[in-house]
């Protein structure tokens, strides 16, 4: 489990990394912020007043990247 190594991962930083990480695997090995927030309202998992603090966990814990938009995840071993 990718997110084996995080502290304090809740049931939103879970939905949010699957969804980051579904997108990126569709979508070429990125996807951008608007596209998670719709997918994750799409699947009724978003959580609009925490989300930013559960993207920058993730940021903070390496598992994934932003430039601007962008997102990507963090491939092991970078």
């Amino acid at each position: 489990d990718e997110l084996g190594n995080a502290s304090n991962v809740t049931a939103n930083h879970k939905a949010m990394f699957g969804s980051i990480r579904q997108l990126c695997n569709a979508n070429g090995g990125k996807t951008t912020w608007q596209r998670v927030i719709d997918h994750m309202k799409a699947a009724n998992t978003d959580d609009s007043r925490n989300r930013t603090r559960h993207r920058n966990k993730l940021i903070s814990d390496r598992l994934i990247e932003r430039e601007g938009d962008v997102i990507w995840l963090v491939k092991s071993g970078d």
